[in-house]
């Protein structure tokens, strides 16, 4: 039996958006300066914590302007619900789905734009707000840990070539 090649993944097969810590159970993401995690993240977490209305839940989730770790608490907050509502047999006031492609790759590495706090399968009509700039030297440093994963990718799938005799 063949086995797949490996994934671009890192090497213990995580693909999360590196962290630098957490605040109330929520990831800090890395390269974005300590002063847009103050001002910028923890408010913003705080705020998706004091919201209860599904329909603000989910304005705060499709606005791609609020920080990538803020979206992904909202997401979490609307899919707790939905998933007791459907172990429950009952209807969901938010569809899981929508919730999920909202979110779509906020969390991911592979997906992150390195250009901007966002994921690169998040896209916005024209007239709503952009994702936030990622500023110098971090996106420098993203840049650079993005092509390091990508040549240690490269570097797994020849040697998974050579070990199969290709």
């Amino acid at each position: 039996m063949l086995e797949p090649p490996p994934s671009t993944v890192d090497d213990d097969g995580d693909d999360l958006f590196p962290a630098i810590g957490e605040f109330r159970g929520v990831r800090l993401f890395a390269f974005q300066p300590e002063a847009r995690i103050e001002r910028v993240v923890i408010p913003e977490i705080r705020r998706v914590f004091g919201m209860t209305a599904t329909g603000e839940l989910l304005a705060f989730l499709h606005n791609i302007s609020h920080s990538p770790e803020a979206r992904m608490l909202a997401e979490r907050r609307l899919l707790e619900p939905a998933e007791q509502a459907r172990d429950q047999r009952r209807a969901a006031r938010v569809d899981g789905v929508k919730a999920r492609a909202l979110a779509a790759g906020i969390d991911s590495f592979r997906w992150a734009d390195s250009r901007r706090h966002n994921s690169v399968l998040q896209v916005r009509a024209p007239g709503e707000p952009q994702a936030i700039r990622r500023t110098e030297p971090y996106l420098s440093a993203m840049l650079a840990e993005k092509e390091a994963r990508r040549e240690a990718g490269r570097r797994r799938y020849l040697e998974f070539l050579a070990a199969r005799g290709k």
